[in-house]
């Protein structure tokens, strides 16, 4: 904790303070689930829309469907799809 002093020139006089928030973000992370490339992380605030990160993979023989939640699950997510809260808790990591 630190130690604050001098907040009024006034002896006695009374100060009054406000809390300042910081939105909770979270991080999708992407794979490429078999196939090969690159996409990067994004960074993302709760409560605010954001696209994910356009698909950088690849898969020989194979078209990119979109995202799935787990390595075995259907698309819950299109390329570039704007989502608001895809993180389902603050601090989760959610895998796309």
């Amino acid at each position: 904790m630190e130690s604050v002093t001098n907040l009024s020139a006034t002896n006695g006089a009374e100060v009054e303070l406000f809390a300042v928030w910081t939105p909770n973000g979270y991080t999708v992370k992407y794979n490429a689930n078999g196939g090969t490339g690159t996409t990067a992380d994004s960074a993302h605030v709760y409560d605010a829309a954001k696209n994910l990160t356009a698909n950088g993979f690849s898969k020989t023989g194979y078209t990119f469907a979109g995202w799935a939640t787990s390595a075995g699950g259907t698309a819950a997510y299109t390329n570039r799809q704007s989502v608001t809260n895809a993180a389902r808790r603050p601090g989760r990591r959610h895998h796309g």
